[in-house]
C-alpha cells in the first residue's frame, strides 16, 4: 500500500515539474519510509487505544524503533511483512509483559546480562534486503552501544523504583535480540546458499571445460 501511494505521490510532483524524475528511485524510496513510520505509529496509537495500554505502546516504541534502527534485525521481504512483524512484536509485548512479574528477579538479572553483551557483539545486523556499508556500521555500532546503554540505565532505574514497565523494556530488549538472532541465521543462510550456487555454476563450468 505505502509504495502505491508514495509512487503516486512522486508521479504527481514529477508531472507537475516540482520534482527531477532522474532521482525518482531516491523520492519514492524517501516518501515510502515516511510513510510506513505514519502508518506504523498510527497502528500503534488504535492498538494502544484498543487495549487501554497507550503509555506501554509508547514505551515500547521509544525503545523497540531505536534498537531497531541501529541494532538491526530481521527484515522481510516486503514492507507489509515488517510491518506486520513490527505490530506482533508490539501486541504481544503489552499483552504479556504484566505476567513477566512472576519470574524471579535472579533470572532477569541474568539474561539482561546476556542481552546486552549479545546486542553488542551483535549489532548492527545487516539483510539480504539492507546492506550496510563499512562506515556506516561504524557509526551504527557506536549508536547501538548509546542507545542500549541509556535503556539499560532506565530499566535500572525502574527496577529500583518497583515500577512494572522494568518488564515491558526488558521483553522489548529481549525481542530486538531474537529479531537480531533470526536476521544473523538468515542473512548466513542466505550468504551460504549462494556460496553453493556460485560453486555449482564453477563446477559445471569446469565440466564443460574438460569435455571440450
Amino acid at each position: 500500500m505505502s509504495e502505491k501511494i508514495s509512487k503516486f505521490i512522486v508521479d504527481t510532483l514529477i508531472d507537475g515539474r516540482i520534482l527531477s524524475d532522474s532521482q525518482r528511485q531516491l523520492y519514492e524510496y524517501c516518501f515510502n519510509t515516511i510513510l510506513e513510520i505514519i502508518i506504523s505509529i498510527i497502528s500503534a496509537v488504535i492498538i494502544g487505544i484498543a487495549f487501554r495500554k497507550l503509555i506501554a505502546v509508547i514505551i515500547f516504541m521509544a525503545v523497540f524503533f531505536p534498537l531497531r534502527t541501529f541494532c538491526g534485525g530481521f527484515h522481510c521481504e516486503t514492507s507489509r511483512g515488517c510491518y506486520i512483524m513490527s505490530m506482533v512484536f508490539l501486541i504481544a509485548a503489552i499483552w504479556s509483559y504484566p505476567y513477566f512479574r512472576l519470574i524471579p528477579q535472579a533470572i532477569y538479572m541474568i539474561a539482561a546480562i546476556i542481552n546486552y553483551i549479545f546486542i553488542i557483539i551483535l549489532s548492527p545486523v545487516s539483510g539480504k534486503y539492507k546492506h550496510i556499508s563499512p562506515y556506516d556500521r561504524k557509526r551504527m555500532k557506536i549508536t547501538a552501544l548509546i542507545i542500549t546503554s541509556l535503556i539499560y540505565v532506565l530499566e535500572f532505574f525502574l527496577y529500583n523504583s518497583n515500577d512494572e514497565y522494568y518488564y515491558l523494556i526488558a521483553l522489548t530488549v529481549l525481542l530486538e535480540l531474537i529479531s537480531m538472532i533470526i536476521g544473523k541465521a538468515a542473512l548466513v543462510y542466505c550468504r551460504s546458499a549462494c556460496f553453493l550456487d556460485h560453486s555449482q555454476d564453477f563446477g559445471q563450468k569446469i565440466n564443460k571445460n574438460d569435455i571440450i
